[in-house]
Formats: structure tokens, sequence, C-alpha cells
């Protein structure tokens, strides 16, 4: 008969043995051999993080996503998940310097079921997700650089450091940028444009 084990809690790599006591649905069946010795090897699961920086673009408003992929090679076996263990990122507004963590920024989990690509590499869609309003300034916008942390679910002591940028832009670069950057660019398109 095809047995599976499954573990409740991570396994450390290394070697493990036990018994697996047999039994029928009542007394009045006999099974032999009623204890069955079983051992098997956990490997040890290496991987790292082969992006070095996540640039997310404009982050501002509570609730927002923002999707970027993480290139991560993994030697173990699919699924497994990534998930993110600390955030840490500064800017600079008009009065001070704002810190934000895991408070401001969320990252779900990932589950990575698919195949790796052609280099070996899996390619991961990671979302981030603003559970605060992200603090700005009101005139130049504030720049926040910092890391984040991630690891895989079941390996202990393996997270992996990011670096990790974003903008939360000021009220003119929000509102009024969009509308006066096609304005200014007209008169070049005009004069590069084809003369008929």
């Amino acid at each position: 008969l095809p047995l599976q084990l499954a573990s409740r809690d991570p396994v450390q790599p290394g070697l493990c043995s036990g018994t697996l006591l047999l039994s029928g649905p009542t007394d009045d069946y006999d099974v032999f051999p009623s204890e069955v010795a079983w051992q098997m090897r956990v490997n040890n699961v290496e991987w790292s993080v082969i992006s070095t920086a996540l640039n997310l673009g404009t982050f501002q408003d509570a609730g927002t996503q923002l999707q970027t992929t993480l290139l991560v090679r993994y030697d173990g076996k699919t699924p497994f998940v990534l998930q993110m263990e600390d955030v840490h990122a500064e800017g600079k507004n008009q009065d001070d310097e704002v810190t934000l963590s895991r408070t401001q920024i969320e990252m779900p989990p990932v589950e990575v079921a698919g195949p790796p690509n052609a280099a070996g590499v899996f390619e991961v869609p990671v979302t981030f997700i603003a559970r605060q309003p992200v603090v700005f300034d009101p005139l130049r916008g504030t720049f926040y650089n910092g890391e984040i942390n991630i690891g895989v679910v079941g390996l202990q002591g393996a997270a992996q450091t990011v670096g990790l940028s974003f903008v939360s832009p000021g009220l003119a670069q929000r509102y009024l940028l969009p509308y006066l950057l096609p304005v200014y660019s007209m008169p070049w398109l005009i004069c590069t444009g084809p003369l008929t």
C-alpha cells in the first residue's frame, strides 16, 4: 500500500526516523507486522533572491496595490511559499524623517507552484499593499528607500534582504503634472513633426 508522510511543523535538514503502528478496524483483525520502522533524509534547501532592488514607483493612498516580479533561485521541491518577514523604509518630509514598517506596508504570502524558466529562475509576482496612507511632503513629495526581508515558509533563518524604493508624490506631482506634461510637450511634437 502506498503511504505518504506529512509533517505538521517545519522539519530541519537531517535524518528522520520513526515507527508506524498498524492495526485493523477492530480487535478481530490481526495485522502483521504491526510495527514498521521508517527512515528518511530531509535535504538542505538552498535559495536566493536574484533581484537586488525593487522599485515600486508611486505608492501613497491606503489600499493601493502595486505588483512587481521577484527573481528567485530555489533548489527544493515545489510548491513553496514566499512571505515577507520584515520591511523598513525611510523618507523625509517637510518636518522630519519618516519610517515605515509592516504597519503601513503589506506583502501577502505567495505560493510558487509552477516550474522555473529556462535559466532555472522562478519569476514570482509579488504584490505590495499600502495598509495606511503613506506620509508625503506636500511640496516636493517624499522618496522612500529601505529594505525588505523575504523568507520561504518552513526555512528558518534563511531570509533574504532586497532593496525597496518608491515615491509618495507631492500635491503638484500628483494633480498638476499629469495635465501640464502633455501641454509642455506639444510644441516639441509640432516642431519635430513632418512638414507638408
